[in-house]
């Protein structure tokens, strides 16, 4: 049976006030609880499997899931369940969640998986989901805030098992790539050393060069430069600081270095670049 919750709500340790649509058990040994491609704009869903198996596509990616999984489909994920077998869940449709910096209704980070395992969490987990539903069944006020404390929670258990799935979650080469490229546009101007930044994303110097070349035509150590040049550039033009002050500011501990590799990269010298373009 699929309830319809009441709105009665207590304002949580959240930017707003979540609360629950709809919540209840299916049983696919006694209905077909298949469903085509949707989403939602202006809700989101968690769906713990409680037994049997079942196959879903969350925004064209295939996840088969199983007793303990907890797939989480937050706002505008199209997502259908293409197949189940003597599948149990619990589900609830939420709305009003807005946690952290994220989007409406949206629950965790990007890069976080949509099905969470919940290992030894799984009963506290079930035991929330029964709590939620058991108190809106009473549909008293009182119950409903109940009911929402307990939201929560869940909402805050389900938000840390994602987090801790993104920190165990093995790196790709694209995400490692990633990673190194955007520690070096936040530190272009400090004294970089790619073996301490290989050791730190667990790869050798060497594949992290590697990668990080195939994935954006340049090295490392060239994109270092690049970022440093870029940024001259910009000081060259829009402020009146000497040449040496520049290379210091941008990273280049050597005046004569910073004028040759200035001057390699942009064809004249710091001081031709900002007398061509602001004349």
């Amino acid at each position: 049976m699929i309830l319809a919750a009441n709105s009665q709500t207590f304002q949580p340790d959240l930017k707003r006030i979540p609360q629950v649509l709809t919540i209840g058990i299916e049983d696919s040994t006694k209905i077909n609880m298949l469903y085509s491609a949707h989403s939602h704009s202006d809700s989101m869903e968690l769906s713990l499997n409680m037994g049997g198996q079942a196959t879903y596509i969350v925004d064209g990616d295939i996840y088969d899931t199983e007793y303990g999984d907890l797939m989480v489909f937050e706002a505008g994920k199209t997502h259908e369940r293409i197949s189940e077998d003597n599948l149990q869940v619990f589900s609830c449709r939420l709305s009003g969640i807005q946690f952290n910096d994220y989007p409406e209704n949206h629950l965790l980070p990007g890069g976080c998986n949509v099905k969470i395992s919940c290992g030894g969490h799984f009963d506290e987990i079930q035991m929330l989901f029964s709590l939620i539903y058991d108190n809106i069944l009473r549909d008293s006020r009182d119950n409903n805030e109940v009911a929402n404390y307990y939201l929560r929670s869940l909402l805050c258990v389900t938000h840390r098992l994602g987090i801790e799935g993104l920190q165990n979650k093995p790196l790709t080469g694209q995400m490692i790539a990633a990673r190194c490229r955007k520690y070096i546009e936040e530190h272009y101007m400090e004294s970089i050393c790619l073996e301490d930044l290989a050791d730190d994303l667990h790869v050798s110097r060497y594949y992290l060069t590697h990668i990080f070349t195939e994935q954006y035509q340049f090295s490392p150590k060239q994109y270092i430069i690049r970022c440093r040049i870029g940024r001259a550039q910009t000081l060259l033009l829009e402020t009146a600081l000497p040449v040496t002050d520049i290379a210091l500011e941008v990273g280049f501990g050597n005046i004569n270095h910073f004028h040759n590799t200035f001057k390699k990269f942009i064809g004249v010298s710091p001081n031709g670049y900002r007398k061509k373009w602001q004349t």
